[in-house]
């Protein structure tokens, strides 16, 4: 397909490359998409630019170059080493006065923080990204940070606080017409009224998500809304509605081969069948659930 083609290309601009700043630069476009493929090559590929960045003292290509070894390691799934990398990343572009960067470089150690269940590291970092957000006046860092303090503060049950900030993080998506960005905050409202069983709320926001999907053509957003939506029946005892929801749910996400998704669909499934006595299904589910899980 298409992204093989653009890899490859990339790949080989990165092997072709003459002259040490040609194969750096080259290297760099090629990691963006590496890093996801193959982040253990990815990391090699890192080390090696590093080494010949560090015999030039370049530290605009060492900013950028651990800010691409960070995700790489991220993508491994080591968050250690992956902030490690960010704040080396952070402490060059401080160097090269580059303050974008150096926003984006805190935004990602604080969403490693966050993912390690340091929450308040997480929001001193991203205070002080949010702080460099608005005297810049960039409304597309803003976004991205503000989105981040919203999923922190939910999960130190700072409902009020996270919503709000979910909903500043809508205007720069709404203004570029990023439907699934706008799609993904929707989803992030209602689970955030989801969890203070606010289910009138949640259900109005999971519709909003789902309908913005739809649009977008994004059938894996379009299942998570539908998914979200059958937990919220569920909980309001809506039990036709939540079959419903999450049979669609189900055939959906089966297309689109997302076993991850598939797990959350088969567990509320399991659940909606035991709260209903139908116990062949809800054993069923329940196995397909520890299968994938």
């Amino acid at each position: 397909g298409f992204f093989v083609c653009a890899q490859d290309s990339l790949k080989l601009g990165y092997y072709n490359a003459s002259g040490d700043i040609q194969k750096t630069q080259k290297g760099i476009l090629y990691l963006d998409e590496l890093r996801f493929e193959d982040p253990d090559l990815a990391l090699l590929i890192c080390d090696s630019l590093i080494d010949l960045q560090k015999s030039k003292n370049s530290i605009t290509y060492l900013a950028a170059l651990y800010e691409q070894a960070g995700g790489a390691a991220w993508h491994k799934g080591d968050l250690k080493t992956s902030t490690y990398f960010y704040k080396l990343s952070f402490l060059y572009n401080y160097k090269t006065g580059n303050i974008l960067e150096l926003a984006s470089a805190l935004n990602n150690v604080a969403y490693n923080y966050f993912e390690s269940g340091n929450y308040t590291e997480a929001l001193q970092h991203l205070s002080l990204a949010q702080r460099i957000g608005k005297k810049l006046n960039d409304e597309e860092l803003l976004s991205v940070t503000n989105t981040y303090i919203g999923q922190v503060n939910i999960k130190l049950k700072e409902y009020e606080r996270g919503i709000k900030a979910y909903k500043q993080s809508l205007s720069y998506f709404e203004k570029k017409n990023k439907l699934r960005n706008q799609a993904i905050v929707y989803n992030n409202i209602g689970n955030a009224f989801l969890l203070q069983n606010m289910h009138d709320s949640a259900l109005y926001w999971f519709n909003l998500s789902q309908n913005l999907n739809l649009k977008a053509s994004n059938q894996n957003g379009v299942a998570l809304a539908l998914s979200n939506k059958g937990r919220a029946y569920i909980e309001q005892k809506e039990y036709p509605k939540a079959e419903d929801a999450l049979l669609s749910a189900y055939k959906k996400y089966n297309t689109q081969k997302n076993d991850l998704s598939l797990v959350l669909v088969f567990s509320n499934l399991a659940r909606l069948y035991t709260e209903t006595n139908r116990i062949d299904e809800a054993i069923t589910f329940a196995q397909k659930s520890e299968e994938l899980a």
